[in-house]
């Protein structure tokens, strides 16, 4: 599995509570292709608390997508709607809570403006 995605997976899953999240509950898998072999993340969100496993388990909201498009959504080079769009990844259930999960990628490496919050904690 690749570092930057996990490292961002493990990140998110020390934070414990997203302020960005409070309103939400759910869960969202992302399945990461690699050649033969499936990696998996589950994020469960509950009122903002999140969780994070990797494992296989039934979700919400389902992301399919190869490692380096993952691997560039956790790192702000890749928008997720963007690679969407081009059919970089596959969505499949409750995609309104993986709109409002979106805010935990970072933006931009060189974007401007007032600084966001990251599921790392650290300011893009």
């Amino acid at each position: 599995m690749s570092e930057i995605i996990t490292s961002f997976f493990e990140r998110m899953g020390d934070r414990g509570h997203e302020p960005l999240l409070e309103r939400q509950r759910g869960t969202i898998r992302f399945d990461v292709l690699g050649g033969r072999s499936v990696d998996q993340w589950l994020v469960a969100v509950d009122r903002g608390d999140i969780s994070v496993s990797h494992t296989n388990a039934d979700a919400d909201c389902v992301v399919r997508t190869d490692r380096s498009t993952l691997e560039g959504m956790v790192s702000g080079n890749v928008n997720m709607v963007a690679a969407f769009l081009r059919g970089q990844l596959e969505l499949e259930g409750d995609l309104e809570l993986l709109v409002l999960f979106r805010r935990m990628f970072p933006g931009p490496p060189d974007a401007r403006g007032p600084a966001q919050p990251t599921a790392g904690g650290v300011a893009s």
